[in-house]
């Protein structure tokens, strides 16, 4: 699962420092994944600057990441129940330590391709 992020316009910087799926992991910003059987709170995510970005693990304004989910390995210890596929609704949740919840839900479709935009 990709999603790209920004910043608000003239919004506090968020920490981005990613999540290895360990529990010892630093991150700030907890991200979750749902789905109709599971709840995974604190799942292994990765970042990439998309454009700007001064090499730091705070994403300020006019920055932006690519957040990076995989499926397949979610964090030592996280998996889905039920592999997410056709016709199934997913949620992510991004919970930075400053600022609101920002939650992401899609319906995927009756087929799929490799690479899909889900509007």
């Amino acid at each position: 699962i990709l999603i790209t992020v920004k910043n608000a316009i003239s919004g506090q910087p968020i920490d981005m420092t990613v999540c290895d799926g360990t529990p010892t992991s630093t991150n700030k910003t907890v991200i979750s994944l749902s789905n109709g059987y599971d709840y995974i709170n604190n799942v292994k995510w990765t970042r990439t600057p998309i454009g700007y970005a001064n090499n730091n693990n705070l994403l300020e304004t006019g920055e932006q990441f690519e957040i990076d989910i995989s499926l397949g390995d979610l964090g030592t210890g996280k998996t889905l129940t039920h592999t997410i596929g056709v016709n199934d609704t997913f949620n992510v949740q991004i919970k930075p330590a400053l600022g609101s919840t920002s939650t992401v839900k899609r319906n995927l479709p009756a087929s799929l391709e490799p690479v899909m935009d889900l509007h």
